[in-house]
């Protein structure tokens, strides 16, 4: 009964390492394989700040001493559904990293949402006013 449970246990704690060991690997093969700067994706949903992806796709870049070419190539990788498919039909297609930034911080900025924290924090209801009249 002992032997049971002790083997038990054992292949349990064993299964767990050899889960443990796959991921690991499968991690460094992911981490191998896949080009530098893949981890700033951009895919144009209305939650996402397109400034805060263009920053942080050329920090990326300026710690791996990426040039500006390189940049912009893999700014044109890291485009998913949305933004990939309105980058495909863009004309006329831009050239480099500055002009790619430019229109699709145009396409995609729209107002920033500190800008909309701050404007509706702003509005306070005036004393005796309708909460109908409050709202519109």
């Amino acid at each position: 009964m002992i032997a049971s449970v002790f083997l038990s246990f054992r292949f349990e704690e064993l299964c767990v390492q050899k889960r443990a060991a796959i991921f690991a690997v499968l991690l460094n093969l992911c981490e191998m394989t896949s080009p530098q700067g893949m981890d700033e994706l951009f895919w144009g949903r209305n939650h996402e700040d397109v400034n805060d992806w263009a920053e942080r796709l050329t920090m990326a870049a300026e710690v791996r001493d990426h040039n500006v070419d390189k940049l912009f190539k893999i700014a044109k990788l890291n485009l998913r559904g949305r933004a990939k498919e309105w980058f495909r039909r863009l004309q006329p297609v831009p050239a480099n990293w500055t002009e790619l930034r430019n229109v699709i911080v145009q396409k995609y900025g729209g107002i920033d949402a500190d800008d909309i924290r701050m404007k509706m924090d702003a509005i306070k209801q005036k004393p005796k006013e309708k909460v109908q009249k409050y709202f519109e």
